[in-house]
């Protein structure tokens, strides 16, 4: 009754105070008792007074009023209205569902001020709501999306909802380029869509999401709690941002960032936590911790790609459990105090870690921690920062070419698990390069700590006052620089030191891997050295008093990958007298190993009667030698090991060799060391001081100053460059094996190598040099290291000489290397003399199959002389066990493995030495010409055994037999190599140039005379322009004498080509220019031929791709009948010429035209009638 009343007054207000109006405006009576929009009798129409049709029935300005609450109103058709309004206080919980999707299309939406109520407004059901751009929701007026329903707000749309009890969807909300304000919670179970750059929702309350949000280029603000069981995108530049404090994100479902997008905690204390079953997953967007102490706390899945995290303010994320970035992520740690912190799993691949801020860290804590870097950079310092630091107790590796820069003042990582820096084949590069700047690794009685340094991974001390790296010395600290087939761990130049203190303290487990093959002819000698010394961290010039420790030569020695994994190394087998009691592997009267004296004769009578003393005994700091007793080893002292394999061997009688890893455990040699011989020098007859190489004067001894050294670093070194600044060494003899059965030493001075490619020697490999006069030294300087170049294959082998070396011929002179070449591992490099300038030069190789052979290197500079030079050229080391020999003589008969002459220009003639162990088929070959002038210059090679000769700088090879009856076949009288200026007639000439019409474009053909290989052509085509030349086409000569190209892509008309030549000495000429006319037309014959048919003349004609060239041309005509045979030939001058063919029988004959040059311009046909 009352509600009547209430309806009465209404309508008699409305009857009183309404004027007509354009649109029909409708208020909800109910009155059909049903809920159906649709339905005349549930409406009152106030514009005309009377209950008759619906709003949107007659138009599309209608206006919806609904003035009582607790209304359903149910819409089954689309119709389009002006309005839907609840106008009058205290009207409420008015719902619009949809049966059939039907589409209801409104302008503006309004409410007044409801009595507080959840349902303000609903939608519900399988329909469309599609809202103009007026829109507003009063104090306290709530706002549902029911299921299946969808909400579309469009482009300018501004939605306020002024402190409502809450915005629920379980339907789907578009705002497209419209904003979207609440006050209060937002409870998502179906699917909003933020689209558009306009486009936002902001909301100072919590948001519960189980179902979908997608911000696509729009925005997500919220000053309060975000928590999501379903999904959330941010995608396409879209921006989420948590802008009040402290605000949390949590999702315990799926997260998704991709293109652009940026997630922002702009809030003080803000947090995103992953935690349950949430997967967090970003991609090429940004992640920015901007408020004070805003942080990232992973329990789930949080994965990264190309992603940038920006840390602003004392930010940080933990991950406890798994995540994983890669794909360039960038993490910016610009403010103090910032850090990751991982406790479980985290994987990256390629990203870089920016820590700058002062006190900022990446840290893996607990044993059960890991961390896998692949790619991974991680820069410490810049910006006047400093105390940036990695720290570890977990397992934490960075390979793949990961790179960790210390790069401010106490930057520093600290290990206290396993740090694999780099792993087998995939390096780390780790860069101390200011002042104290620290990589530490600490091991406890609770916790050993092992610290690998990877086989191809280099730590690098290049800058700053007192860079350190350190290894605890203690019984739980093991730092390990690794080494394998695919290289060695390497400490690189330390140029920062300045005060004589250690830049790398405590002692370190250096691995030799020492390749075996399981091959039978990698049983042998081989040299090594120690790069570790067990009384001194330190070393200068000036002190002689650090010493090596062979003692670890035969252990194995445990390396631990992980807190819970570990591999074994075996170390090599060793034999001696008395066995393992003396400290071998195994018992043998003769000792496998053997240190050299200078001073001593040369004898073969025992395995201790000459220059290489056995070792009888080794003990922790000493080595005892036969017949001089116990021996403390200085650093620097090579020694040679007869290699059978690693120490499980049970015997070393038979059996081919397996691998090895000799680790040397001790102090890392470093600064400037000056070797000091075991024994006692000799400076000619009388004795040297301590520190001197020694040059022994006496007949009995061989060749004077050999001294068996080694490289002392845990780097490889270059040869050159300790040849360079020790000036007094002329020679130094590396000995490597590539070839079998024999092995050789390869000689390396400063102007010149015996073999191609440039002389490394390896960490932990001993070597040969030569001083020429007593009282020098030698001294390995930090700059002599190339720690990036990593020597593999056969030069792992470091093998020498089955039996003894450095005797001598009859003469006294002849000396022979006995190891294989040494690969040359940096082929671009070009040789350089001592001065710095290019050499001139060749090499000589000997070959008896792919796997035996020699080389000698013979050089050429204006003011070397042919005489033998001790001070410049190397000697050949000669041994009987050497399978192929080559060298060249000096023209006072020494053989010399490296030898200097004059300039070639002045004509030249060398004998060579070759020869062989046993009869059959050798080659002679030349490689490595270089900046000798071949194309007026000819390198010959006679060969007076047989009275032969060949242009072998043009052929390069040479075959001939040895028979080891007939001493004419091999040695020092047969081979000899001649370069000599060419006659003006055979020096480099280009014959013709010239270009003819073929089938598939232009061919271009020319011809050079004595080009050799000396010779870069490229072919060179005309622009439009008629000024420019584009290159078509480049060659190499090869001296084949005739070079083809076809210009696929000719331009129609005329064409205009040219040749540019440029020889080994970089000068420059060009052809004459040769051009032909090109039509498309398919025809590949370059001339005409009419009359077709004829009776008695043919005419010729050559204007279709006419040709011109450099040389002058001519034109031959054959004529053929249809059996093949030549009936008529005729020479002409001319382009157009014609032949009288009035004798011919009648029928089918065939034209053919050839040019000067004899290459053919085409056939054709014509019919002699």
């Amino acid at each position: 009754m009352k509600t009547r009343i209430l309806f009465g007054v209404i309508l008699s207000f409305i009857l009183l105070f309404s004027k007509p109006v354009t649109a029909a405006s409708y208020f909800w009576t109910g009155n059909a008792g049903t809920t159906n929009w649709t339905t005349a009798n549930n409406w009152f129409n106030i514009t005309t007074n009377s209950v008759s049709n619906y709003p949107g029935s007659s138009g599309t300005s209608d206006v919806a009023q609904i003035w009582t609450s607790n209304v359903t109103i149910n819409l089954t058709s689309t119709i389009t209205i002006s309005s839907l309004q609840t106008p009058f206080y205290g009207t409420y919980n008015l719902t619009v569902t949809f049966t059939g999707n039907p589409t209801l299309n409104v302008t503006g939406i309004s409410t007044a001020q409801p009595v507080f109520t959840s349902s303000g407004l609903t939608f519900s059901g399988p329909g469309t709501v599609n809202v103009g751009s007026s829109v507003g929701f009063q104090y306290l007026s709530g706002f549902v999306i029911g299921a299946n329903a969808i909400v579309n707000f469009p482009s300018g749309t501004a939605v306020t909802f002024n402190n409502p009890p809450a915005f629920s969807n379980a339907g789907t909300l578009n705002l497209n380029n419209a904003t979207f304000t609440i006050s209060n919670t937002i409870n998502n179970s179906g699917t909003i869509n933020i689209n558009g750059a306009s486009a936002l929702i902001s909301t100072s309350a919590a948001t519960n999401n189980s179902g979908t949000i997608t911000c696509t280029s729009g925005q997500f603000s919220s000053s309060s709690d975000l928590t999501n069981s379903g999904t959330v995108n941010i995608l396409s530049s879209g921006y989420f941002d948590l802008s009040g404090g402290p605000s949390i994100f949590t999702n315990t479902n799926t997260v998704n960032l991709s293109s652009s997008s940026t997630l922002r905690l702009s809030n003080n204390g803000g947090r995103l936590i992953n935690s349950g079953s949430g997967v967090f997953t970003a991609n090429a967007s940004t992640v920015n911790l901007y408020g004070s102490g805003a942080y990232i706390n992973n329990s789930a899945t949080l994965k990264a790609t190309g992603t940038t995290f920006s840390f602003n303010n004392g930010n940080y994320i933990q991950n406890t459990g798994t995540l994983t970035t890669q794909s360039a992520c960038v993490f910016n740690m610009t403010t103090s105090n910032s850090y990751i912190s991982n406790t479980s799993t985290y994987t990256d691949h390629g990203s870089t870690y920016n820590l700058q801020g002062s006190g900022s860290y990446f840290q893996n804590s607990g044993s059960t921690s890991v961390v896998k870097a692949r790619g991974t950079t991680f820069n410490l310092g810049t910006g006047g920062n400093n105390s940036m630091n990695i720290t570890n107790s977990g397992t934490f590796t960075a390979d793949s070419t990961s790179y960790i820069n210390l790069a401010s003042y106490q930057d520093g990582l600290t290990n206290t698990g396993v740090f694999n820096a780099g792993t087998s084949g995939s390096p780390c590069l780790i860069t101390l390069s200011a002042q104290a700047c620290f990589v530490t690794n600490t091991g406890s009685s609770s916790q050993a700590a092992y610290f690998n340094l990877g086989s191809t991974s280099i730590i690098s001390i290049s800058g700053g006052y007192q860079p350190t790296v350190t290894n605890t010395n203690n019984a739980y600290s093991f730092f390990t620089l690794m080494s394998d087939a695919l290289g060695s761990a390497a400490f690189d130049q330390i140029l920062s030191n300045t005060n004589n203190t250690p830049a790398i303290a405590g002692t370190y487990n250096v691995q030799r891997f020492v390749s075996g093959g399981n091959l039978a002819t990698n049983r042998g000698y081989r040299i090594f050295s120690s790069p570790t010394n067990i009384t001194n961290p330190y070393s200068t010039s000036t002190t002689y008093t650090n010493y090596i420790s062979l003692n670890t030569l035969k252990n194995s020695y445990t390396v631990y990958s992980s807190t819970t994994a570990n591999s074994s190394y075996p170390g090599a087998f060793t034999a001696g007298p008395s066995g393992n009691s003396s400290g071998f592997s195994y018992a043998n009267t003769n000792s496998t190993i053997y240190f050299y004296n200078e001073t001593r004769a040369v004898s073969n009578t025992s395995f201790n009667s000459g220059k290489h003393v056995g070792v009888t005994a080794i003990g922790a700091s000493t080595v005892t030698l036969n017949g001089v007793g116990a021996v403390s080893m200085p650093v620097g002292n090579g020694y040679i090991l007869y290699y059978v394999g690693p120490n499980s061997r049970t015997d070393g009688t038979t059996g081919s060799p397996l691998d090895c890893y000799i680790t040397n455990v001790g102090y890392i040699n470093q600064g400037d060391v000056t070797v000091a011989l075991w024994y006692t020098p000799k400076n000619g007859s009388s004795n040297a001081s301590t520190g001197q190489l020694s040059y022994s004067l006496s007949t009995l001894t061989g060749g004077a100053g050999y001294n068996m050294v080694g490289n002392p670093y845990p780097s490889t070194i270059n040869i050159a460059t300790v040849l360079g600044h020790n000036s007094n060494i002329s020679t130094a003899y590396l000995l490597n094996k590539t070839n079998s059965p024999g092995q050789a030493y390869y000689a390396y001075t400063a102007n010149g190598t015996s073999a191609p490619g440039i002389g490394y020697a390896l960490s932990g490999e001993g070597f040969l040099v030569r001083t020429t006069s007593g009282g020098n030294s030698l001294t390995f300087k930090e700059t002599d290291k190339v720690a990036s170049q990593q020597l593999t294959g056969s030069n792992l082998l470091m093998s020498s000489p089955k039996a003894q070396t450095l005797t001598l011929d009859g003469a006294g002179k002849s000396f022979k290397s006995t190891a294989a070449a040494f690969s040359p591992q940096t082929a671009s490099v070009k040789e350089l003399d001592a001065q710095g300038n290019p050499l001139t030069g060749l090499y000589v190789k000997i070959e008896k199959d792919s796997l035996t052979y020699d080389y000698c290197g013979v050089y050429f500079r204006s003011d070397w002389q042919s005489i033998y030079n001790e001070n410049l050229d190397a000697a050949e080391l000669d041994a009987s066990s050497s399978s192929v020999l080559v060298s060249s003589l000096s023209s006072d008969g020494v053989n010399a493995s490296v030898k200097h002459f004059p300039d070639y220009k002045k004509g030249v003639s060398i004998k060579l030495y070759a020869n062989g162990r046993a009869d059959g088929l050798y080659n002679l070959k030349i490689e490595g010409i270089r900046n000798i002038d071949t194309s007026n210059y000819k390198i010959t090679l006679l060969d007076h055994f047989k009275k032969d000769s060949l242009d072998i700088g043009r052929y390069k090879s040479y075959a001939f037999n040895i028979l080891k009856s007939d001493t004419n076949t091999f040695g020092a009288n047969r081979f000899e190599l001649s370069v000599h200026q060419l006659p003006a007639g055979a020096r480099y000439q280009l014959a013709s140039f010239t270009a003819q019409k073929a089938t598939d474009g232009v061919l271009l053909t020319w011809r050079a005379y004595n080009e050799g290989d000396n010779y870069f052509y490229t072919l060179e085509k005309q622009q439009a322009n008629g000024t420019d030349y584009a290159s078509l086409y480049q060659i190499q000569s090869n001296g084949g004498t005739i070079y083809k190209y076809t210009d696929k892509t000719p331009n129609t008309g005329n064409n205009i080509y040219r040749l540019k030549q440029v020889d080994l000495f970089g000068n420059i000429t060009y052809s004459a220019l040769v051009s032909i006319y090109y039509d498309k037309s398919g025809n590949a014959s370059m001339f005409t031929l009419y009359p077709n048919p004829t009776t008695e003349t043919i005419n010729v004609n050559v204007t279709y791709g006419k040709t011109s060239s450099a040389a002058t041309g001519s034109y031959k005509l054959n004529i053929y009948d249809v059996t093949g045979s030549l009936i008529s030939q005729k020479t002409a001058d001319n382009s157009s010429f014609s032949q009288n063919v009035s004798e011919f029988k009648p029928g089918v004959y065939i034209v053919e035209l050839k040019d000067n040059q004899g290459s053919s311009l085409g056939k054709a046909k014509f019919l002699k009638q």
